[in-house]
Parts: structure tokens; C-alpha cells; sequence
């Protein structure tokens, strides 16, 4: 005797055999479909993307919807991505005002106004960094920043200067930056008890008696300063120099301290600020041997020929350290 259950009627019994009589097993079989069929038993359905976030935001769709696109939108399009990080780094730039003014009621009582600086460039050298992405990588002549004091000169490229300075900032160190500074929020009150040394671009005869209060004070209290001879930011694709301001060399000669040149390879291929470009990537920076000013005077030969020694030997070595795909990309421009 062959019994099955068609797939078709899902009830009828063929029996092979006439004479033969259904048992029990094939009474309790047909049970069981005729239970599945008047009852189908519920099928679990996955739970939807919006079922799973928080409560919170499962209240709010639009709000869910909203973050979505702008994760979109900083992504995968490159003025997004220039945006935010640009949003972030002055995001932690303000936090690291906040990091100065705190840390000024610790150090200004001991003395040591002027190492405010090196404790906010180095909370934005991690904080800004990991945020952007981009490293400011000494690859040469660390041991020339502990010369102390000094007059520490750097070419100037962008806002982004600012991260640089969390790499290579001295621990007794000022620094000159334009008056009008002063005024930014949470930043410029951090500078004012950092001691910065504020100039009037504008006031020229105002600019060389600053100068002459800051030899005064560098040689007196032996801290150095740290300044961009070129004036203003040069926002190149070009590796090269914009012309040098005489100002860092007077002060220098004044004060009868060397001048200590810091070169920033060209980082235009990892930001832009015309063409939008906020990239991660790594930028070399050079710490060249301190030229000494022993001997020098205020004359006018004097220290242009201090200067031209000074901007030479940083040209050659900003060529020298730019990245290939830095000058491979100016080719294709």
C-alpha cells in the first residue's frame, strides 16, 4: 500500500489499495494542512531603515532626511567636502581660543605668557588635523626650533597657515599678526595674553616703533617671535615667493638674535580655497640652519643683503620639498 498526499489537493488520500482505510497518522496529517490552510501562520516582515534609528529621529523623518542629504552633499561633491571642513577648522580654531584664554590663568602667574601660543597650536595640530585630515610633516632640521631666542620666518600660502603653526610653533614664542586680529571672536583674546605683537599694516611709522618695543622685549625677556615676511597670504598654485617685507630683518638685527627660516612645501594639490579643494594629504616642511646677524647694523645694504640671503635659501628649498604631484598638476592647469 502506497498512500501519498498530492501537492495539488493538499487533502486527498490515493490509496493504492480500496480495501484499504485510512489510519490514524493520515487523519492527523490532513489536521495539520487543513490548520495551515484556514490559518496561514504570519510572515515576519524586516523591519524598515526608519525602524531602526532612534525614537527620536523616528518622530522626525523630514530631520532623518535632511541629515541624509547633507551626508550626500559633503561626500560626494567637492565644494560639500570644502565646506565642512573649512566649517571644522574654524570650528576648532575657536575651541583652541577657548584652550588659550583657560590656559593663561595657569601660566601667565609663572611667566610664561609666551607659551600660550605652543599650547593652542598643538591642540589645533591634533584637533585640526584629525578633522581635515591634512599633516603638517616636519621632514627636516627639528632641532633648529629650539634656538632660543630667535626671529622664525615662514612663507605664507593660505588660512591653513594656522595648522602649520600647531607643527612648528617654539614653546617661548610671539607672535606678529595684523591689528585687526585682534577683534576676531574667542581668537583675537587668546592672542592678546599670548602677548602677540599686533601690527598696523596701514600706519607705517607706527609699524617700525612696534618693531623697535619687540626688539626691546626679545632681548630682554629671551623670547622669540615668529613671523610671515611675505605680508600677506600668497594663495599660489606657483612654487615660489611673494616679495619680502623688511620688517623681520630689522627686528632681528635689533635685537641681535638669528633668523631661523621655516619652509612649507607648496599644498595646493590638497587645499584651494578658488578651486574648492580640501583634501587629506601630507605637506613636508624644512626647518633651514639659523642665519646669524652678528655684526649686522639697521643699514639699508645691510639688511636687504639679509634678506635676499634669507628668501634665496628658502626658494630652494620650497622647490626642493614641493611634491611632484604638486608641480605635475600646475603642468595640467
Amino acid at each position: 500500500m502506497a498512500d501519498t498526499i498530492t501537492p495539488a489537493g493538499m487533502m486527498c488520500f490515493v490509496v493504492s489499495d480500496p480495501d484499504s482505510t485510512p489510519t490514524a497518522w493520515h487523519l492527523h496529517q490532513k489536521a495539520v494542512i487543513l490548520t495551515h490552510l484556514l490559518h496561514p501562520p504570519s510572515r515576519s516582515k524586516a523591519p524598515s531603515l526608519l525602524a531602526t534609528l532612534p525614537g527620536t529621529l523616528q518622530s522626525h523623518p523630514y530631520l532623518v532626511a535632511i541629515f541624509g542629504l547633507l551626508a550626500v552633499y559633503v561626500n560626494f561633491t567637492r565644494r560639500g567636502n570644502f565646506q565642512w571642513k573649512a566649517f571644522l577648522s574654524v570650528f576648532w580654531a575657536c575651541m583652541g581660543g577657548l584652550v588659550g584664554i583657560s590656559s593663561a590663568f595657569v601660566l601667565w602667574p609663572l611667566g610664561m605668557s609666551a607659551s600660550i601660543n605652543w599650547v593652542v597650536a598643538r591642540f589645533f595640530f591634533y584637533s585640526g588635523g584629525f578633522s581635515t585630515g591634512i599633516e603638517f610633516r616636519i621632514v627636516e632640521g627639528r632641532e633648529h626650533l629650539d634656538v632660543n631666542p630667535a626671529i622664525f620666518i615662514a612663507n605664507h600660502q593660505s588660512s591653513l597657515d594656522v595648522l602649520m603653526l600647531g607643527a612648528v610653533m617654539p614653546k617661548n614664542c610671539s607672535i606678529v599678526a595684523k591689528a585687526e586680529m585682534k577683534w576676531y571672536p574667542l581668537i583675537g583674546q587668546f592672542m592678546v595674553v599670548s602677548q602677540t605683537i599686533f601690527l598696523d599694516r596701514k600706519n607705517h611709522n607706527s609699524a617700525i616703533n612696534i618693531f623697535k618695543n619687540a626688539a626691546v622685549k626679545v632681548k630682554s625677556q629671551k623670547i622669540s617671535a615668529f613671523i610671515f615676511p611675505e605680508g600677506t597670504r600668497a594663495h599660489s598654485q606657483e612654487t615660489d615667493l611673494l616679495p619680502f617685507k623688511k620688517g623681520a630683518f630689522h627686528l632681528a638685527v635689533q635685537a641681535g638674535v638669528p633668523i631661523v627660516p621655516v619652509v612649507v612645501a607648496n599644498y595646493s594639490h590638497v587645499y584651494d580655497s578658488k578651486k574648492k579643494t580640501f583634501r587629506a594629504g601630507i605637506v613636508p616642511i624644512k626647518v633651514l640652519t639659523p642665519i646669524p646677524t652678528t655684526g649686522l647694523t639697521d643699514s639699508h645694504e645691510d639688511i636687504e643683503a639679509l634678506l635676499n640671503r634669507a628668501r634665496d635659501a628658502m626658494l630652494n628649498a620650497l622647490k626642493e620639498i614641493t611634491p611632484e604631484e604638486t608641480k605635475e598638476s600646475k603642468k595640467v592647469i
